[in-house]
């Protein structure tokens, strides 16, 4: 494992041995400094993106070092450490990262890691003894990524306070910043379609609506199950504006999808939605649907077919290229709209195959024989998570969290029904009874174990 040291003007850095003797240095180096790559080198690691989540090794303390850990890494990749004093909030989006934007006010670079052949990088921090305890420490981790930094990923940020011990009762701050969502609806475009495709339109606005509420920052997109038509085949349908996929800036969301989906009945009769799927998220991806798809966004496919699948692969070769796009865990779905086994409307067969990657992925099953899929939708869009994961600093007794919201600047302990913890990647996230404004403090207190 190699360890780079940056000069940094807020901490004192360890050198890769960790000796007593440890140099420290006095200045630090600005974000837009690092150098971003000049081609592109293509996925990294054994899927195609990984989420990044940063924990300490221990609790941070004046003069005392501790390790700054970063899964989520493919092995081999530089991860490079953010650090402010200054407290988390829209921070700087330099050219050197593509533009993305780090989640610290006024960072600096504390140093980089190269990530080991578990895909886990250790940063030794060594926190100067001149910071008082009580101190708020802001910490991320970034890894560079892509054509001049364009995919270029950070951790979700973590705070903490100097000079916690075991045992003591933790409180991490945190800001609130909505999730975001890239929605891919699959839909049949055969013979037998047209009634099916009037539902799907007539359906979306409550699922629009709610997503609008919880403040998300969505993408919303169509693509046929037809992968003979070259202008198909994978390719996001546009409305009649242009626009491939719907946003936040929409100002009619329900008009443009009403003109993406209604894409008439003359489509192939071989239906290859899974396919389609593939084709939009890993073929078309960086080309002809780039942008839609985003790094850290949540991804919901929903398919509406009424035949079952003909794709050529595997349903767990498509549902484990969907499984690893997720950022966090439970960040994808995939649902199914189709003839159910039992209690179908005899259309043109169960969509088994549909089915089966929904039970692999996670997602929502209902029937195409409604006439109205606004409860099917409705539930879809209540497991999308309305918030970031927010990172602990340290790992929590889950007995003990309580999470507190400063929304309109008063304190409000949230039901526990509002948020959940994941102690794989121990992380706070909310879910959809939950969404409060961009930039509402919250505060998550809990027991160190």
């Amino acid at each position: 494992m190699r360890v780079c040291l940056t000069l940094a003007p807020l901490f004192a850095l360890g050198c890769a041995d960790n000796s007593p003797d440890t140099i420290r240095f006095p200045s630090g180096r600005d974000l837009s400094e690092l150098p971003a790559p000049t081609d592109d080198p293509g996925p990294v690691g054994p899927v195609r993106r990984a989420g990044l989540s940063l924990s300490l090794g221990g609790v941070l303390s004046p003069g005392a070092t501790t390790d700054l850990i970063t899964t989520g890494v493919a092995p081999g990749e530089e991860v490079y450490y953010l650090g402010s004093l200054a407290g988390v909030g829209p921070g700087p989006c330099p050219a050197s990262i593509g533009g993305n934007c780090a989640d610290l006010i006024a960072p600096v670079v504390l140093g980089s890691v190269t990530a080991d052949a578990s895909g886990i990088a250790t940063f030794p921090l060594v926190v100067p003894g001149t910071l008082a305890t009580g101190t708020d420490v802001h910490l991320q981790s970034l890894v560079i990524r892509g054509l001049s930094g364009a995919n270029s990923i950070l951790s979700t940020p973590v705070s903490t306070v100097l000079g916690g011990g075991v045992g003591a009762d933790i409180v991490d701050d945190f800001v609130h910043f909505p999730a975001a969502a890239d929605v891919l609806f699959v839909v049949d475009d055969s013979c037998s379609m047209y009634d099916e495709q009037v539902a799907l339109a007539s359906s979306f606005p409550v699922m629009i609506d709610t997503i609008l509420d919880q403040g998300l920052d969505f993408h919303v997109g169509v693509v046929s199950t037809d992968m003979a038509n070259p202008t198909k085949q994978g390719l996001l349908q546009p409305s009649l504006s242009g626009s491939l996929w719907i946003d936040p800036s929409d100002p009619n969301p329900e008009i443009s999808f009403l003109e993406m989906a209604s894409l008439g009945t003359n489509g192939s009769a071989t239906e290859r939605g899974l396919a389609a799927v593939d084709a939009a998220l890993f073929v078309h991806g960086s080309a002809g649907n780039l942008g839609f798809r985003r790094v850290t966004a949540q991804l919901a496919v929903v398919v509406l077919s009424d035949e079952d699948d003909q794709s050529p692969e595997l349903t767990t070769t498509y549902a484990d290229a969907l499984s690893a796009e997720a950022f966090y865990n439970g960040d994808v779905s995939f649902s199914s709209i189709v003839e159910p086994p039992i209690g179908g409307c005899n259309f043109y067969g169960v969509g088994q195959r549909y089915l089966d990657v929904t039970s692999q992925v996670g997602g929502i099953e209902a029937s195409i024989c409604d006439s109205d899929y606004s409860p099917a939708l409705t539930t879809l869009t209540q497991t999308l998570w309305t918030s970031v994961p927010y990172s602990l600093s340290s790992i929590p007794d889950p007995a003990t969290i309580e999470v507190t919201s400063f929304e309109g600047g008063t304190a409000t302990i949230l039901a526990p029904t509002d948020w959940v913890y994941d102690a794989a990647q121990n992380t706070v996230r909310f879910t959809s009874s939950y969404a409060p404004p961009s930039g509402t403090d919250i505060e998550v207190a809990y027991t160190e174990l």
